[in-house]
């Protein structure tokens, strides 16, 4: 005699691990499709009927996080990107994430003679977005200073110095210093920006000690922030604050 088994798992929470082989999301397409990863099961629940004819023979319930999927199954993964938007220092992605297992299979019947086939269907599926550095300034960082960036805050090996601050002023071997020279007379600063225009938009910020972490924007002699966009150039000078010394700053505008 044969009966059939369909496992449900709705409203499960699922966490996934890949083999040696499963390869990992293209940095430049960001896709994968195949058939190395797995599906851990360890929320929610699986409700498990044996069928005999049209009668319910036996139902079980598992609580998955009392009982996790001892046995994993692999499954396909299928995750796809989706440019948003390009700024070329930056570049926002639509991410969508489905995993899904679908195996039938036969193993001895608890409740009836002979065995049972089990069907066993299941799967998840997750969208967001996320921001990551440019391909444009991923491309330069790899080609003029031998990185490839990762976040926004990494920090270039060779010189220690912000590798997105050498991008935004194309600085592209070498150390690099801020272009900022400080005229004691009438306490102004002027930051020189590239002749061809930044590559990523940067601000001047001015603090009074180093310790407690907290910068301010300065202000450009016309009043307006010292907020500087990308292709801007050519020399700007910024009012320092009256009656304090401290430091100043160059950091991403983002």
């Amino acid at each position: 005699m044969t009966a059939k088994v369909k496992l449900l798992t709705r409203n499960i929470v699922s966490s996934t691990t890949s083999n040696s082989s499963a390869g990992a999301i293209n940095t430049t397409t960001g896709v994968i499709s195949n058939s190395g990863h797995r599906l851990i099961q360890n929320r929610g629940t699986v409700t498990t009927r044996y069928m005999v004819g049209n009668t319910v023979a036996q139902e079980d319930i598992r609580n998955l996080g009392q009982e996790p999927d001892s046995n994993p199954l692999v499954g396909v993964t299928t995750v796809t990107s989706t440019l948003l938007q390009d700024l070329g220092y930056k570049a926002r992605h639509r991410i969508n994430f489905i995993h899904t297992r679908n195996e039938t299979r036969t193993q001895p019947a608890k409740v009836v003679s002979g065995t049972v086939n089990i069907t066993e269907e299941g799967g998840f599926s997750a969208t967001g977005e996320v921001i990551v550095p440019g391909e444009t300034y991923a491309s330069w960082a790899l080609t003029e200073r031998g990185q490839t960036p990762v976040a926004f805050t990494d920090i270039h090996a060779a010189t220690g110095q912000p590798l997105v601050l050498l991008y935004a002023f194309n600085s592209a071997s070498g150390p690099w210093s801020p272009p900022v020279s400080f005229n004691p007379v009438n306490g102004s600063l002027q930051l020189e920006l590239p002749p061809a225009g930044l590559r990523a938009p940067v601000r001047l910020e001015f603090s009074t000690s180093l310790a407690n972490g907290q910068w301010l924007p300065l202000t450009r002699n016309n009043n307006t922030p010292s907020v500087f966009g990308s292709g801007e150039s050519g020399p700007v000078t910024v009012v320092m604050p009256t009656g304090h010394s401290g430091f100043i700053r160059l950091a991403l505008a983002d």
